[in-house]
């Protein structure tokens, strides 16, 4: 595993190609030596493997990781366990699912509340998260509450360090979770 870190801001250089869930981290922008295109994120990994084939600073970056975590949890008479994959999985959405999610929000929502296109300009957002683990293993969905709008200041991600959250929302997405739990529930008995 060869662990990259690039920095990113806030999507508006090469908006709209690139925006607060898509980062121009993952768009192929640049030309590879065969014609093809790559994103930044692949031509970074590509020349960590040419001037790195043996992985020495990757095994460098695993070995100060696992000093920290265990260092840490001494700190508080605990043990960690620290454990390296080489990979997280894209996220799999199951389609008999996304339709009951569709239907069931719709249903509390009003129709067009799930829609996305605003946000993502209409193309696939995110590709893979922790939560892509799970969903390998039982059908899943992913909803995303949006608790705020740009003109009223909320404009960055839930991930972005400068996020902002509107908790007067959060009632309608407490209801909307149990709402399609509890339909769903009573279609599949």
């Amino acid at each position: 595993m060869n662990i990259i870190l690039l920095s990113g801001g806030s999507g508006k250089r090469l908006w709209p190609l690139s925006n607060d869930i898509r980062s121009k981290q993952f768009i192929k922008l640049f030309k590879r030596p065969d014609g093809s295109y790559e994103s930044m994120i692949e031509r970074v990994y590509r020349q960590i493997r040419t001037v790195d084939p043996e992985q020495k600073v990757s095994a460098l970056i695993h070995q100060r990781m696992t000093e920290i975590a265990q260092g840490v949890a001494t700190a508080y008479r605990c043990t960690a366990e620290v454990e390296f994959t080489d990979h997280c999985p894209c996220m799999v959405v199951d389609t008999p699912l996304a339709k009951n999610a569709l239907t069931y929000m719709t249903e509390l929502l009003g129709r067009g509340a799930m829609d996305m296109t605003p946000i993502t300009g209409g193309k696939p957002g995110g590709g893979s998260e922790d939560f892509a683990f799970v969903s390998h293993e039982v059908p899943t969905v992913s909803m995303f509450i949006s608790a705020g709008n740009a003109k009223e200041g909320y404009v960055y991600g839930q991930h972005h360090p400068k996020v902002r959250f509107d908790d007067s929302v959060l009632y309608e997405g407490s209801a909307a979770y149990t709402y399609m739990a509890l339909r769903w529930l009573e279609e599949h008995k």
